[in-house]
């Protein structure tokens, strides 16, 4: 039997891929951005045919998707996304400026599982995009750097030109308790 190392588990939220699908370039900019800034990997879609050709082929872990679209509305995208195999279990939280009780019930019905009312602010869809894939990735901490403590550089006396008459070693003091000798008897 071999014995092989199994990787720890990653952190909820990393590697997880957002599709943002909106046909408003400035509203999928936005949600993209913030998205982005929080840390997140999110691509984009903007009209309800390119999210299911991009659900279907890219591997996405959250769909935001905006209800009110050209040619194929989200409840529509939505009821699709839901009765393919390979795109059933992308949880899917829906965003529009309709909030009447009603349009909440129909996106529930057909198959998301959240909603959110435009205007949004930054902390709602981020604590949206929590529920489902949790927190963003950690940026890796740089790499400390060693501090390697050095010792101070000797102090060398520099006196200048005569310096080098300086370092010359001067003579012997006289022996203690009498006076110089002059080498006559």
């Amino acid at each position: 039997m071999t014995d092989t190392a199994v990787p720890p588990p990653s952190p909820p939220g990393a590697d997880k891929v957002i599709l943002v699908v909106d046909d408003k370039a400035t509203t999928r900019n936005i949600l993209l951005h913030n998205l982005r800034i929080a840390g997140y990997k999110a691509i984009e879609a903007d009209s309800g045919i390119t999210a299911i050709s991009l659900a279907a082929r890219e591997k996405i872990d959250l769909i935001i998707l905006d209800v009110m679209m050209p040619k194929m509305d989200g409840y529509s995208v939505c009821d699709r996304l839901r009765h393919s195999e390979k795109t059933a279990r992308i949880p899917i939280v829906m965003c529009t400026a309709k909030s009447m009780k009603e349009d909440v019930v129909q996106a529930i019905q057909a198959g998301a599982n959240d909603y959110i009312v435009k205007p949004f602010g930054k902390a709602t869809i981020l604590e949206k995009v929590k529920k489902f894939i949790g927190e963003p990735p950690k940026a890796p901490a740089p790499p400390k750097k060693e501090v390697v403590k050095k010792a101070p550089p000797e102090k060398k006396e520099d006196h200048g030109p005569e310096s080098k008459e300086a370092a010359t070693p001067s003579p012997a003091p006289p022996p203690s308790g009498g006076a110089p000798s002059t080498g006559a008897p």
